[in-house]
């Protein structure tokens, strides 16, 4: 049906897919540089083609999820990129996003997006997640900041990095990856707290 549809249409949907099952038409139009009475068209036509089902007033969502999905997985790799760093800048324009959803973003725009803006976004993820006691996800989001870092991090950024993931693996039960990470922080950092950090971690990780 994609191919179908008229360039302007087959986009705004694309960029749909990019920003998920369902979504604001404020911020999708931001995303696609359009004006929001104009995206309104647009996801008319959608609708018209049942790619998009009907939703709340100043809001859009897929006629069902494969379809959500089909859609996206028919974007190449570089238009995928390049729209979930759209959909980033769009999001983050709104104070009110939640730090995993940048985090999503911010991980599926590479290798586009910036490393060390990334790593930002991904580890203030992880916080929110420890903050709120969800310890796995907490391990997901900085174990992927660790993985995101460039090669010329400065060792005390891996440290914190090391650290907190020991913490969240701490919380979480998961005893020896908390004490591997522990470890591996206390060998990477000179950092006086940093490294009392690690060794409390180490000598009683939960």
């Amino acid at each position: 049906r994609m191919a179908h549809l008229p360039g302007p249409v087959a986009a705004a949907v694309g960029m749909a897919a990019v920003i998920g099952a369902e979504g604001d038409t404020r911020t999708l139009a931001a995303a696609l540089g359009a004006a929001a009475g104009a995206v309104v068209e647009l996801l008319e036509q959608a609708r018209a083609s049942r790619l998009l089902d009907l939703a709340a007033p100043g809001r859009w969502m897929f006629a069902h999820d494969l379809v959500r999905d089909a859609v996206y997985r028919g974007l190449g790799e570089a238009e995928r990129a390049r729209s979930h760093v759209a959909a980033l800048e769009a999001f983050e324009a709104g104070a009110a996003t939640l730090a995993p959803v940048l985090a999503h973003h911010a991980l599926s725009a590479q290798p586009l997006l910036d490393a060390d803006r990334t790593v930002a976004l991904v580890t203030r993820a992880g916080e929110a997640a420890l903050a709120q006691y969800a310890y796995e996800e907490a391990i997901h989001w900085f174990e992927q900041a660790s993985k995101m870092l460039p090669l010329d991090a400065a060792p005390d950024q891996r440290a914190e990095l090391q650290a907190r993931f020991g913490e969240a693996c701490r919380q979480a039960g998961e005893i020896e990856r908390a004490r591997a990470a522990f470890l591996e922080a206390a060998r990477t950092t000179s950092d006086p707290s940093l490294l009392t950090r690690a060794a409390l971690g180490y000598a009683d990780p939960g």
